[in-house]
């Protein structure tokens, strides 16, 4: 079948032609298999290869096509997990509490841990951060603390944001969703956008670039569809040493 008569909303060809994936090789979860770009990200996902140092010298050694290898790690099944987890649970009259006990309950069952719980605040005197997660709801930038008030609605959306721990090896993600059925189509944009700007500045994410080449794709395509970044707050790296 070829790809032009496949099932697929232009949204997901878009995605995978930018990111060169064959849409014959992603299963669709639509009716009758209709192709969504959740699919392409799942199957992005999937596929994506994280390389310890030591396994890519000895890939390049050996002329070894890395993209052929199943890894063995841990953390990278876990996140998925939880993405599929928390995608499941997330509707109206849910807490932001309930998702960080879901989300702390499959940390532990996976022999993880939450690097973000009892973190360190470095206002002096006040508390570590209570939350296994850290869930913000609607305009509420990074770093919401859990809580059994906080009950989603419909036409929010929610933001889960967390770092766990394996082995020593520490892995960050983040991710937003809608809430119910009633997301604003502006909201959706801004979803849209941010997903979208996510993949520019990935293309820059490549030997002989810079981090500012990365930034300023996303800053660039951002504004160039009506929004703006908060530049009080930027990205940061990841190690093993977390803190």
């Amino acid at each position: 079948m070829e790809n032009s008569k496949l099932r697929a909303t232009p949204a997901a060809r878009d995605l995978a032609k930018m990111m060169g994936i064959d849409l014959l090789n992603v299963r669709g979860s639509g009716a009758k298999g209709r192709i969504h770009k959740e699919d392409v990200e799942e199957f992005n996902f999937e596929k994506k290869v994280r390389i310890t140092p030591l396994a890519s010298k000895i890939a390049q050694e050996y002329n070894i096509d890395l993209s052929t290898v199943e890894g063995s790690g841990h953390n990278g099944k876990i996140m998925k997990e939880i993405q599929k987890e928390v995608k499941r649970f997330i509707k109206p009259g849910i807490s932001t509490w309930e998702l960080n006990n879901l989300i702390k309950h499959i940390i532990e069952k996976n022999g993880a841990r939450s690097a973000e719980y009892n973190y360190p605040n470095f206002h002096k005197g006040k508390p570590a951060f209570p939350g296994h997660a850290c869930i913000s709801v609607n305009e509420q930038i990074i770093h919401g603390v859990p809580s059994k008030k906080v009950i989603l609605k419909d036409g929010d959306i929610v933001t889960i944001d967390l770092v766990i721990e394996k082995d020593g090896y520490h892995v960050d993600m983040a991710r937003t969703y809608e809430v119910g059925q009633n997301v604003s189509k502006n909201t959706k944009k801004l979803l849209e956008v941010t997903r979208n700007a996510f993949y520019e500045g990935i293309k820059f994410a490549k030997v002989g670039y810079r981090i500012g080449d990365i930034s300023h794709a996303i800053e660039s395509y951002v504004q160039k569809n009506g929004f703006d970044v908060i530049q009080e707050y930027q990205g940061h790296g990841i190690r093993k040493k977390y803190a």
